[in-house]
Formats: C-alpha cells, structure tokens, sequence
C-alpha cells in the first residue's frame, strides 16, 4: 500500500474508535447521539465496534 492509502487508512480508524457505553463497545462515529437539552445527550442508535466501515477497510476481498 502507498503512504497515501496507509494514512488515509489511520485517519479513518482514528475517526471510527471505540467507545465505551452501558458496558459495550459502540463505534463512536457511527453510533448516533443527539441533544436533548443544554447538558443532555440520547443514544439513538448503537452500531458495534468493528463497524462496517472499519471490517470493509480491513476486507482482502476484491470488488469489481
């Protein structure tokens, strides 16, 4: 893989890391949260940690 692909590849990991909530390992870009008042915040949608996008960046399967 080139520099490029590899860095891209990090920033994209890094965007999609792990977080901790009601004792579960939830992607933190993917799960969706929104405010429910000045200091409240809802979990709306849960997506596990590995999400999708992270198994599809480490996928050796070719497409075509």
């Amino acid at each position: 893989m080139s520099d490029a692909v590899t860095e891209l590849n990090k920033r994209i990991s890094d965007l999609h890391a792990p977080i901790q909530h009601m004792g579960q390992t939830w992607c933190s870009e993917c799960s969706v949260r929104r405010i429910t008042g000045p200091r409240t915040v809802e979990w709306v949608a849960f997506i596990p940690h590995p999400c999708p996008t992270l198994e599809t960046l480490d996928s050796k399967e070719t497409t075509r």
